[in-house]
């Protein structure tokens, strides 16, 4: 289990520019648990298995009333996935991490969009 520490988890800035940004959220990330999705081997059977208990964990969190959110960037980038799995008891190895906590009350804005025109044609 790792150590129940603080520490700032930067999040990623899906905005195109500053006017269309999303906010934060309240506070800089207060309130948030992160869990690591990790398995014992990282063949395809594990990352189903990974899949299956994303899903449950998923919904368990769906079901008591909050949020989550996947960030896989953290295991997909080969340094990120080493300091994880250094904070794992061994040999687990890290496949993604949800980022739980409690919804805001209001919805976010909408994220940009192109118009439908630019993409679909009738050919």
């Amino acid at each position: 289990m790792v150590p129940d520490t603080a520490r700032p988890v930067p999040l990623r800035d899906f905005g195109l520019g500053d006017a269309a940004a999303l906010p934060p959220g309240p506070g800089d990330d207060a309130g948030a648990e992160y869990l690591v999705v990790a398995t014992g081997g990282d063949e395809p059977l594990d990352w189903l298995a990974a899949g299956e208990a994303t899903s449950a964990a998923w919904l368990a969190a769906t079901a008591e009333g909050l949020a989550a959110s996947p960030m896989s960037d953290v295991v997909e980038i080969p340094g990120a996935r080493a300091l994880i799995r250094s904070l794992l008891p061994a040999p687990t190895h890290p496949q993604l991490v949800l980022r739980v906590g409690v919804a805001q009350a209001s919805a976010p804005p909408s994220s940009p969009r192109r118009p439908a025109a630019g993409i679909v044609t009738d050919g």
